[in-house]
């Protein structure tokens, strides 16, 4: 019984201070496909002609190849081309992100590098990106914001970036290709524009796991503990019940979890005992969400 009154009133003592919240966002990189080779967690679709898509590298056409004549472009993100056979039937194709988390001023700028053409000849080619924060279809595909276009074939391989709107915390960038016959585009290195998106040799928190891998951007966790699996390292996830913030229901559970020994959630500093370190990184983090990681984001 006095353990626990001394606990609670050591708790208090804590919270009597002010506290002061970290910064959120994640920095994003897209360049992985799922197995059917289509972008990993991205809505492709045609309103010109349902039987031709956005998929990635897989296809031939992107792949670097001699016949294609796209030095450079090995291993392209996404990648359309118009199959035999179906060329002349018009295409008007998106290829739109996962919700992407814009709400820090510095995530507000997306860099791209695309190329467009025509195997044939000059033929009626256009490029846009649009942004908008409905889920992207062909309902919806109207309400966006045109963010940059490019009339005719690229002439070559160009590396762009877009700014996304302020008015907007999240939202949906979509590419979009346009063609009348048989044009090709590839797109690759989507991600937040640099200085916003550090390299991946970049280690913030001097931890020895660089930003790119790093479950805790801002927090020193050599080892990575993550044990409950969110992708938010425990030294940086103070919210124990996962619902973007901490608050006291976590100081609740931390309370319940005090003096225990072994794996566990509350173990912030990852020494097999919840104590009052743990208390204080709490403390540190209170009414801020985990974070910030290159591997989970977590918006309320």
């Amino acid at each position: 019984m006095l353990k626990t009154r001394t606990v609670l009133v050591v708790l208090f003592l804590f919270l009597s201070h002010s506290f002061s919240a970290q910064g959120s966002g994640v920095c994003y990189n897209f360049e992985d496909s799922d197995p059917s080779g289509q972008p990993a967690g991205w809505t492709t679709f045609n309103v010109g002609n349902a039987d031709i898509n956005w998929s990635s590298s897989l296809d031939a056409a992107c792949d670097g190849g001699a016949s294609s004549n796209w030095a450079g472009q090995v291993g392209a993100f996404g990648c359309f081309y118009t199959p035999m056979g179906l060329e002349g039937q018009g295409t008007d194709a998106y290829l739109c992100s996962p919700e992407m988390d814009v709400s820090t001023d510095g995530l507000r700028q997306v860099e791209f590098s695309f190329r467009t053409r025509s195997p044939t000849g000059p033929q009626a080619i256009s490029f846009e990106v649009l942004f908008g924060t409905e889920v992207p279809d062909v309902a919806s595909i109207d309400d966006y914001s045109l963010l940059y276009s490019k009339e005719g074939a690229s002439g070559g391989r160009l590396i762009e970036s877009v700014d996304i709107p302020s008015t907007a915390d999240a939202g949906h960038i979509c590419f979009r290709f346009v063609n009348e016959v048989d044009g090709i585009a590839a797109i690759d290195n989507v991600q937040s524009a640099p200085p916003s998106c550090a390299p991946s040799d970049t280690d913030t928190d001097a931890d020895t796991v660089s930003d790119a891998e790093d479950n805790c951007l801002e927090f020193a966790n050599e080892f990575q503990q993550d044990t409950n699996g969110d992708g938010f390292g425990n030294t940086c996830d103070t919210d124990l019940d996962q619902d973007c913030i901490t608050n006291f229901s976590d100081l609740g559970l931390l309370r319940q979890a005090f003096f225990s020994i072994g794996i566990n959630d509350a173990d912030f500093n990852s020494d097999m005992t919840v104590s009052f370190v743990d208390l204080g990184i709490m403390r540190q983090q209170f009414f801020s969400p985990p974070g910030p990681s290159s591997q989970a984001s977590c918006t309320r």
